[in-house]
C-alpha cells in the first residue's frame, strides 16, 4: 500500500511524513508494526506489546502519544488493553485501570517511586530521600516523616477511589491492598511488573 494513500483514512501530513521517513514510500501488509504505529497516530487503538516499546523509543511517536494523553478520558481510547498503572512522569499524568486520576504532586512522586519497583518493598529511607531532599538523620528513632509517608499512601488511595467512583467497580479490598505496608521497613506497590508502564521524563 502506498503511504500517501493513507490520507484517505484520515492521517494528516505530519503523520504520513513520519511513516515515509521510517518505511519509505510503500507499506507492506506484513509490516504489522507500521500499521499499529499509524493507528496510534490516527487515534486508533494499539496493543500493549513489543510494538509499544518501539513507539516509546521513537521520539516523534512518543511526542504524539503524550499530546493525546493529556486530554484522553479513558486510556482505552489509545490502548486496547491498558496496564493497571500507567504514568507519564513528564506531565504528571496517572491512569488507574485506564481512567485518568488527578493526584497531588507529592502523592504522584510517592506513587511513581513505588511503581518503579512493583512487587518490591521500597525502604522508608529511600522514600525520605526521594520526597524530602537535603541532609537528614535517618538513624535510630529520628524518623520525622513516617506520618507524612502514611498520609501519602492514604491520599493516593482516596484520590484513586474518588477518580473511579461511578466509572468502574473495584473488587472488595482492591484499593486497600494496592499499596502494601511492611511496618518499620517500607512500602510496596502490590501490582505485577507487567501491569505497570511509566513514561519517563526524557
Amino acid at each position: 500500500m502506498r503511504i500517501d494513500l493513507l490520507e484517505a483514512f484520515g492521517l494528516d501530513t505530519n503523520v504520513i511524513a513520519i511513516l515515509k521517513q521510517k518505511y519509505g514510500e510503500t507499506l507492506l501488509p506484513i509490516q504489522e508494526r507500521a500499521f499499529k504505529e499509524y493507528q496510534i497516530l490516527n487515534g486508533g487503538n494499539f496493543l500493549l506489546s513489543a510494538v509499544t516499546s518501539d513507539i516509546l523509543q521513537d521520539k516523534a511517536l512518543l511526542a504524539i502519544l503524550r499530546t493525546r494523553l493529556s486530554d484522553v478520558k479513558d486510556l482505552r481510547e489509545l490502548i486496547t488493553d491498558p496496564p493497571a498503572i500507567f504514568m507519564d512522569e513528564r506531565q504528571q499524568l496517572f491512569f488507574y485501570r485506564g481512567l485518568p486520576i488527578k493526584l497531588q504532586q507529592a502523592s504522584f512522586h510517592y506513587l511513581a517511586l513505588l511503581a518503579e519497583k512493583p512487587k518490591q518493598i521500597v525502604a522508608r529511607d529511600e522514600i525520605y530521600r526521594h520526597l524530602w531532599h537535603g541532609p537528614m538523620n535517618y538513624d535510630g528513632s529520628n524518623k520525622p516523616y513516617d506520618r507524612q509517608i502514611s498520609d501519602h499512601k492514604r491520599r493516593c488511595i482516596a484520590q484513586i477511589k474518588k477518580g473511579i467512583v461511578g466509572k468502574i467497580a473495584a473488587a472488595p479490598g482492591e484499593l486497600e491492598t494496592l499499596i502494601f505496608t511492611r511496618p518499620k521497613v517500607g512500602y510496596m506497590l502490590n501490582v505485577g511488573k507487567e501491569e505497570v508502564l511509566i513514561l519517563t521524563p526524557q
